[in-house]
């Protein structure tokens, strides 16, 4: 059953996709924490974050980012019946724009079928 989640995007750079560390590079010395957002996913992901509600998804990105990229941010609701919505469940919930990017990377390895 399709559930009422919350992702985060920027306009320039796409959908918020998660964190990672700077150790999932390579770089084992370097303790730094990344965002990953679609307009720059080193790990090709095709589904993003997501959140409860709106006010978590509002509380993680003030947590999370300075203010100056926090106010970039909007919160965008999708329907979903997974925790990581997918770049199709993105793409029905109206949020094309925002998911261009990992549109493209579902069919870097030729045609698909998307239901």
């Amino acid at each position: 059953m399709k559930k009422r989640r919350y992702i985060l995007a920027d306009k320039d750079m796409g959908v918020f996709l998660g964190t990672y560390e700077a150790a999932e590079l390579g770089y084992d010395d370097d303790g730094r924490v990344f965002a990953c957002f679609a307009s720059n996913n080193p790990f090709n992901l095709t589904t993003a974050c997501s959140f409860r509600s709106l006010k978590a998804a509002e509380n993680f990105a003030r947590d999370m980012f300075a203010p100056a990229k926090y106010k970039k941010l909007a919160a965008l609701e999708v329907e979903t019946d997974s925790e990581f919505p997918s770049v199709v469940d993105i793409i029905k919930s109206g949020h094309y724009n925002e998911a261009s990017e990992m549109l493209e990377i579902l069919f870097e390895n030729g045609p698909q079928t998307i239901h």
